[in-house]
């Protein structure tokens, strides 16, 4: 069975590349425009992997329709790359990540073609250009994710919010939309320190490994919860706006009971 799933994750990730390439190429004369027709065919395709992988997601609660054209700018803890996978299949919208997962195999590739736009977190030289093509972004109407963590976690706690990308929500009064996800039952029995590992992707795990380990496994249940938007005008200043918004991702996280402690990753 696993080998079955890994032939069709492969043929749908092909699908996927070969679909969004007119737009990937469109991208660069409309940088902007054409990641939101690639958030729509992200999210079809991901809603094909979630069934395929037997993941489902309980959402609580919902994002209000918007009174403006600005994007919203959705944050998240951050536990694997299925945290990608869920929150794209119900939300078309541009995720944020590190120019090392850029230059990863295979899952670059994945990252080029589905719209995803770049930080170098290690060169703070380039981090204005960067808030601002985020913050371009939002102004032109595309919903952005970020995992203002940056790096994913063993599940032990929300780590703090890094500050700078919050100052791209207040450059143009994007909405910030806390969403928290809880990973709550591997094949019908509880995520815990003893199973974790076969979800959770974080620290010096190599991808592929792990991906095969994920394929033998049954079911995978999580719940996604939304917590009630924040105008980021109406806080002082970026770092209270990544607080406010990390109190209320940890308020709905429930945190991994263990030992073990999470690792910077090399890539988002």
């Amino acid at each position: 069975m696993a080998i079955f799933k890994g032939i069709i994750f492969l043929f749908l990730a092909l699908g996927f590349i070969i679909t969004t390439l007119p737009f990937y190429w469109w991208s660069k004369w409309r940088r902007y425009r054409s990641r939101k027709f690639i958030g729509q065919i992200k999210a079809f395709y991901c809603n094909l992997v979630l069934k395929l992988f037997a993941i489902e997601t309980n959402w609580k609660g919902y994002i209000p329709l918007k009174q403006k054209k600005i994007g919203d700018l959705l944050v998240a803890n951050h536990l694997s790359y299925l945290d990608v996978l869920i929150l794209a299949a119900n939300h078309p919208s541009c995720f944020v990540t590190s120019v090392e997962m850029k230059n990863t195999l295979f899952l670059g590739m994945l990252c080029d073609v589905g719209g995803c736009l770049y930080v170098e977190r290690r060169n703070k030289d380039k981090i204005e250009q960067e808030i601002k093509d985020i913050s371009n972004a939002l102004a032109a109407g595309l919903d952005v994710i970020i995992f203002p963590e940056a790096t994913s976690t063993c599940g032990s706690t929300v780590e703090r919010f890094k500050i700078p990308l919050f100052r791209a929500a207040r450059e143009c009064g994007a909405r910030v939309i806390p969403i928290t996800l809880n990973y709550q039952a591997l094949n019908y029995r509880p995520i815990c320190a003893h199973n974790r590992d076969l979800v959770f992707w974080y620290g010096k795990m190599r991808f592929a490994s792990h991906l095969w380990k994920f394929l033998q496994q049954r079911r995978l249940n999580v719940e996604v919860s939304i917590s009630k938007l924040i105008d980021s005008l109406r806080v002082n200043d970026p770092v209270e706006l990544s607080i406010v918004a990390h109190k209320a991702v940890l308020s709905r996280y429930i945190p991994i009971k263990g030992n073990k402690v999470s690792f910077a990753l090399n890539s988002e």
